[in-house]
């Protein structure tokens, strides 16, 4: 092989691989921006680990626009239970994780 032939070989190789490159990054932000949007005015319901003394505490976190969302946490205690705090949040999608 020649060196023309090389050269050009490996400015075909050259774009074609940020060519894939770019398809690659655009398609994760727009499966990003379709979890965002699909997201927006649900309540996700769980437990995050927290505790009131020692009653555990379940969080319902409301999904807001603008990277916004709502944390209501309520204790549950032998002998009944009730709120325990309310948190603002903010959240993103990167790469398909929240």
């Amino acid at each position: 092989m020649n060196k023309t032939c090389f050269l050009k070989f490996k400015k075909v190789y050259a774009l074609l691989l940020m060519m894939m490159v770019v398809v690659g990054f655009s398609s994760c932000q727009d499966d990003d921006n379709e979890i965002y949007n699909n997201l927006i005015g649900y309540t996700w319901i769980g437990d995050l680990g927290f505790n009131v003394g020692p009653y555990p505490v379940e969080s319902g976190i409301t999904f807001k626009g603008n990277d916004y969302a709502i944390d209501r946490q309520y204790y549950f205690a032998e002998n009944g239970g009730g709120p325990a705090v309310t948190l603002e949040l903010t959240w993103w999608i990167d790469n398909g994780n929240l």
